[in-house]
């Protein structure tokens, strides 16, 4: 799946009704930027907002999260290596099984080997589908 951003920041009143956190969000994205989608993640309220949000490499080269009302979808075609699962939170997450491994997202800004080559693998395997 791929897609292409629209926008670096939501108007407020969606930002609002998505959730009152993401008025001080930066999501790191370049407008007309495309991008590889990592995971989808279907928020139902709480701390983290509410919508479907994608799991993409920031400008910054870390794995992040963003709304998909950001961007338009170029390719809709979903990885058949994405499994699903539910957070604690509620969140539905579809995704490759290693980002469920605790403090991945952590680990891998933090530089950690093992996550690092683990990244590396799963960027080459949804890249080429």
């Amino acid at each position: 799946m791929r897609v292409k951003c629209t926008a670096q920041k939501l108007p407020t009143d969606q930002e609002r009704r998505l959730g009152p956190e993401l008025l001080s969000q930066e999501f790191h994205l370049t407008v007309g930027q495309e991008y590889l989608v990592y995971g989808l993640q279907f928020r139902f309220g709480g701390a983290g907002g509410i919508g479907v949000w994608i799991e993409y490499q920031t400008e910054l080269g870390y794995l992040g999260s963003a709304p998909l009302a950001l961007f338009e979808i170029t390719d809709p075609r979903v990885s058949r290596f994405w499994e699903l699962a539910l957070a604690p939170d509620g969140t539905a997450l579809l995704e490759p099984r290693s980002f469920r491994r605790e403090y991945y997202f952590d680990d891998l800004s933090s530089g950690v080997e093992s996550v690092l080559r683990d990244f590396e693998e799963v960027k080459r395997t949804l890249s080429t589908e």
